[in-house]
């Protein structure tokens, strides 16, 4: 995994929250982050839905935090799962 990656977890679908696994030097930070209406996700550069954050793939995630908690306002999709 790169500094710049993350590694999707867990994909919630009815209340669209990404969970994702974040290197850092000390370990791992677990991000949790409800995917807004207006956030972008793409694979390959092209314009995607949530249905492709698989838990396994290769995520590149931009976040903001806010009063109650945080959120996702794009999600790269860098590699899919592998299976």
């Amino acid at each position: 995994m790169r500094d710049d990656e993350a590694m999707a977890v867990a994909a919630f679908h009815p209340d669209r929250t990404v969970v994702a696994a974040v290197p850092l030097e000390r370990g791992l930070l677990r991000l949790g982050a409800v995917v807004t209406d207006t956030a972008t996700i793409t694979t390959g550069g092209k314009p995607t839905g949530f249905d492709t954050l698989t838990p396994g793939a290769m995520v590149r995630i931009e976040f903001r935090r806010v009063p109650d908690g945080d959120e996702a306002t794009a999600i790269e999709v860098l590699r899919e799962a592998r299976g």
